[in-house]
């Protein structure tokens, strides 16, 4: 108790000046946050002006934000991955940046291969002042919710070196294997957990780890669709849980898995109080779930927006009626750009002192009439498409996400993320989007582990694949027309378009138990974050590349 009590007085020193070095000054800084942004362009153009991008687009002659989108055409990865392999073949080049390559840290990528982000060293301080800023910001919010132990999952610090000797790995990881002790010594995971290479093994050791600890009042991770897997480990492995701890062991986890697996097995240490609290719960038949486990449970952290919202009201039953659920904010392997200062309306403020931001309205950018504006020119309650100019070297940066404005601080937008742009489809003229399947699917009212749309444009229809998280009285056809007529109500060209037969009826298909794992499998094989796994919800089936039908029922 003693240790306990002295960690937490530590914390809160820390968080204390995370108040006043930090969040003051961040919140002091909205009521000019234009010229917040245009100081900070013209800072970053100057640091980059002699790097090769820099001299074939001019930097050094930008005057203002006309001038640089005039000089500087929307980038893609694509356009930059050149200049990315050569500083990182030719550190002397600068091609892309003048300060050198940390590491590069690697994206989620929704529908496509990985991608390698520069983070330099003033990107990675600029990282840790959002994290420092979270964690106070999520205090503030729920108090308590760091009185207790802090169950977190993050991808590894460093997953291999490329060709060119630079480090690849998360950003989050590095945070997590190089936290202070009194914050490392509140985790229930230690970092060498999370450079278990198998994610079967990754998975049940976090389990493990978690089951030693009655006291957990904090849990975060990026994904809510995790949660469903934890629960799966509880309930189908119980046994061998209850054995491992017995043993002191994580029995089958060798060198295979872990290069020092016994840096694994001394994470399994449970004491004889809780020994005996465990054996009727895993020696039994119950169903497990957090809310028996770790009723302490105050806060958990994780993303909230487009596809993940569906997996997360299919988590939710796990936690105790009293947890509070607050956004990790919108971020990405490119940007961490918000932090969540509004854990009502789960939305945050952009990190406007370290990124440069431009926003086009939704409409107008896919109609190619765009217009570029700065952050305080948003309207509240319209939706953008985001574009970021970073000290990493991304240049006007197309994130093709879509925002949606919901207040403002000073001049600075509160935004929240609503869906992947590339999340609308058009078989016919009717332009469905993403936002509008996650309304009819709560329209729909089933609870489910995974949900897929798929528009088939040779059936002229869309598809809805869903693995249910608990029985339902709807049959495959009765939900069919649930989310049909749902979608007639939300989009007029929809219901237009069906009205005259142009476009054929939804199908619903629900998928066989352990869809949503193998569609995980998938992805990771195919190059994901498996601590980052996220899907666009909406999708043409021709670029889809996993076989939904094979799990249909």
């Amino acid at each position: 108790m003693m240790k306990e009590r002295i960690q937490n007085i530590l914390l809160g020193l820390k968080v204390s000046v995370t108040r006043w070095k930090t969040y003051r000054p961040f919140m002091a800084a909205t009521t000019s946050a234009r010229q917040v942004q245009l100081d900070l362009l013209q800072e970053l153009l100057q640091a980059n002006a002699s790097t090769r991008f820099g001299q074939e687009h001019g930097f050094a002659g930008i005057q203002s934000p006309e001038d640089y989108a005039q000089a500087v055409s929307i980038q893609g990865y694509d356009s930059l991955q050149p200049y990315i392999e050569e500083q990182s073949r030719d550190p002397e080049s600068h091609a892309l940046v003048s300060e050198p390559f940390l590491f590069h840290n690697v994206t989620s990528g929704t529908t496509s291969q990985s991608k390698f982000i520069p983070v330099t060293s003033r990107v990675l301080k600029a990282l840790q002042r959002s994290q420092d800023l979270m964690v106070y910001l999520q205090q503030k919010a729920v108090p308590g919710a760091y009185a207790g132990k802090v169950l977190g999952i993050a991808s590894p610090a460093e997953e291999g070196v490329n060709e060119h000797g630079i480090t690849i790995g998360s950003a989050s990881g590095r945070f997590y294997k190089n936290m202070p002790q009194v914050v490392a010594s509140k985790y229930v995971v230690p970092y060498p957990v999370l450079e278990i290479t198998d994610h079967e093994w990754k998975y049940y050791t976090v389990v493990l780890c978690a089951l030693q600890h009655p006291d957990i009042t904090y849990f975060a991770t990026a994904n809510p669709s995790t949660v469903l897997k934890l629960v799966s480990i509880l309930n189908e492995r119980r046994l061998d849980l209850w054995r491992d701890l017995n043993t002191r062991k994580v029995v089958g986890l060798d060198a295979r898995y872990h290069p020092l697996p016994d840096t694994i097995h001394a994470c399994v240490r449970p004491t004889a109080d809780r020994l005996a609290t465990l054996q009727p719960l895993l020696c039994g038949t119950a169903p497990l779930a957090s809310e028996t486990l770790w009723p302490q449970l105050r806060l958990f952290s994780t993303w909230i927006g487009g596809s993940c919202g569906v997996a997360l009201k299919a988590a939710r039953y796990a936690f105790p009626a009293s947890t509070e659920i607050i956004d990790l904010g919108y971020i990405a392997s490119e940007i961490r750009a918000t932090v969540t200062t509004d854990p009502i309306g789960q939305a945050g403020l952009p990190t406007f002192q370290d990124n440069f931001f431009e926003f086009v309205q939704k409409d107008a950018w896919e109609n190619k009439l765009p217009q570029f504006l700065l952050l305080d020119a948003l309207e509240i309650g319209q939706e953008y498409y985001i574009f970021i100019t970073t000290f990493g070297g991304l240049y006007r940066y197309n994130m093709n996400d879509i925002i949606l404005v919901t207040g403002y601080q000073g001049e600075c937008p509160l935004i929240r993320f609503v869906q992947k742009g590339k999340g609308v489809c058009n078989i016919t003229g009717e332009k469905l989007y993403e936002g509008q399947v996650l309304q009819a699917i709560d329209t729909w009212g089933v609870a489910c582990q995974h949900v897929q749309a798929v528009a088939d444009v040779e059936q002229a229809r869309y598809v809805v694949y869903a693995e249910l998280s608990e029985d339902t009285p709807y049959t495959e056809e009765a939900s069919s027309r649930v989310l049909d007529d749902a979608l007639q109500v939300l989009n007029l060209e929809y219901r237009d378009k069906r009205s005259s037969g142009r476009l054929h009826a939804l199908t619903c298909r629900f998928m066989k138990p352990g869809a949503l794992q193998a569609i995980k499998a998938h992805a990771v094989a195919s190059g994901q974050r498996e601590g980052q796994f996220k899907t666009v919800l909406l999708q043409y089936r021709a670029d889809l590349d996993f076989d939904f039908e094979a799990w249909s029922r």
